[in-house]
């Protein structure tokens, strides 16, 4: 879903990409408030930083202003770009969740945490597959011949 709103949004999927390096970030400031790990001044500078950085290079807007522009053939309205950058923000917000909730299994149930995480992705993995089943298999009409 990211890629698909930037390309309706016209922003570089080269800087959506690079917002998914935010997960290392997430896992911080998850680890942090749930495990009261330590953290020094320079690691909330970088921290910081980081997240400056990714929101200023996401939101470059590109130089035309035209409200509609062609893909593969296809007349499309632009969107904003605030879109492609909320979903490659949950994306690794979601990565670092799950790590975290393998971590919390780990602890309290003594459970392997690899052998937790390959369920989990597992499980997500079939989760997918359906949704690509069912929404996103292009019909007779969006194929072009």
């Amino acid at each position: 879903m990211t890629f698909k709103y930037s390309i309706l949004a016209r922003v570089n999927q080269g800087v959506i990409q690079s917002l998914f390096s935010l997960t290392s970030v997430f896992l911080i400031i998850i680890g942090r408030i749930v495990f009261h790990e330590r953290m020094r001044l320079i690691h909330y500078v970088g921290i910081s930083m980081m997240i400056v950085c990714s929101l200023l290079i996401s939101f470059s807007d590109d130089n035309s202003k035209a409200k509609k522009f062609e893909v593969m053939g296809e007349e499309v309205d632009k969107v904003s770009s605030l879109y492609p950058v909320i979903f490659a923000i949950l994306c690794p917000l979601s990565f670092a969740v799950g790590s975290i909730i393998v971590r919390i299994v780990h602890i309290k149930f003594s459970i392997a945490a690899t052998d937790f995480k390959l369920m989990t992705n597992l499980w997500s993995s079939i989760i997918m597959v359906l949704y690509c089943l069912t929404f996103a298999v292009p019909t007779s009409s969006t194929i072009k011949i």
